[in-house]
């Protein structure tokens, strides 16, 4: 049984609550696919159990929750973690120096990008963490991030059912371009609240 059958019977099991502890945990640092985690929100969603806009919500608060996690990981245990890292797991280590170099390139703006991205948005709050980003930042910019790539997977769910292979190769082919203009609508709409707010007080 691959890792997609067995999260698929894990959740279809134990319900909802399985999703969201599934959505903690990589957000944590445990790499699982959240393409097939994300899009069986679909099932609870057509059951009535959770409306669709509080499913994107919740999983972008729990999935906040993980990454803080990551990152206080990263701010407190750095040189025990990335010791351990370097001698005994070479491929944590790739993907370890993969987010490093996510966020040399990037800064603060990576938080968003990386998640996004497959591998990197899994360990990218341990070197956030580790580099000594300011909390609120990494905040922000990771709720933006979050928020996007939820929701891309969650609608997917909604409109291609339990197709977890046809969601996984749509996500591995376009997630860069997707998550992109994902996080550009939200921006631009966070931009718009900010702006009609500040217009309602100083008409007040």
């Amino acid at each position: 049984m691959n890792i997609d059958a067995m999260i698929y019977s894990y959740i279809i099991n134990y319900g909802i609550i399985s999703i969201f502890i599934l959505i903690f945990l990589e957000y944590a640092g445990v790499p699982l696919p959240s393409e097939a985690t994300l899009p069986l929100m679909a099932i609870f969603i057509a059951n009535g159990k959770i409306s669709f806009f509080s499913a994107i919500i919740a999983s972008t608060i729990i999935g906040l929750i993980g990454s803080i996690v990551s990152y206080l990981t990263g701010k407190f245990f750095k040189e025990k973690l990335f010791k351990y890292i370097n001698m005994k797991n070479r491929k944590m280590k790739k993907s370890l120096n993969l987010s490093l170099k996510y966020m040399k390139k990037y800064g603060k703006f990576s938080m968003s990008i990386a998640r996004v991205m497959p591998v990197v948005r899994t360990f990218i709050s341990i070197p956030a963490g580790a580099s000594e980003m300011k909390m609120s930042e990494f905040t922000i910019y990771s709720s933006i991030g979050i928020l996007a790539w939820n929701s891309i997977l969650i609608y997917l769910g909604c409109i291609l059912g339990n197709n977890i292979k046809q969601i996984s190769y749509i996500m591995s082919r376009y997630a860069i371009i997707l998550g992109i203009l994902a996080v550009l609508v939200i921006i631009v709409y966070f931009f718009i609240l900010k702006r009609n707010s500040k217009r309602v007080l100083r008409y007040k």
